[in-house]
């Protein structure tokens, strides 16, 4: 016969195992998402993170990024267009966008446009971009870059 005190010492004891496991686990993650540097989550692998590929006869310039992508996390990129012509520096635009990305994700064969069209008047542009990645637990993973200045006089 089952000794009833003796069940539910057990059932007690492996409540609180599992509970003492659950929350060791969700400690561990949460304060790994926390501390790990950006390039734990993703990464560009090339020196020059964002390249310009053309601009089209509507003036709409063509990038390529070569990114990796370590774990699963939810991006946002702001991408900002900066021109002179010649004589003042100005913002043209800055478009965003949102994107999940999954672990093992390489995106180094993609090329993407930028939406706003690069002023007539424009000598020189660079891309200025902020990628901001969010965690599971809400942490964010934010990482920065400027693409080396680009001719665009005479297109």
């Amino acid at each position: 016969m089952i000794h009833i005190p003796n069940v539910k010492t057990a059932v007690k004891k492996v409540l609180v195992a599992y509970i003492t496991v659950l929350v060791v686990f969700l400690v561990a993650t949460t304060t790994f998402e926390w501390l790990s540097p950006v390039t734990a989550w993703y990464e560009y692998d090339t020196d020059a993170p964002v390249e310009l590929v053309k601009i089209d006869k509507s003036r709409i310039a063509y990038f390529h990024s070569n990114s990796v992508w370590y774990r699963d996390i939810q991006m946002e990129w702001y991408d900002t267009l900066f021109c002179t012509d010649g004589e003042h520096s100005r913002k043209i635009n800055t478009q965003t966008w949102k994107e999940y990305m999954k672990a093992g994700r390489t995106p180094s064969d993609e090329v993407w446009k930028y939406k706003y069209p690069v002023p007539r008047d424009a000598v020189e542009c660079m891309l200025c971009g902020n990628m901001v990645g969010t965690t599971k637990h809400g942490f964010l993973k934010k990482y920065s870059y400027c693409t080396k200045e680009f001719d665009v006089k005479g297109i």
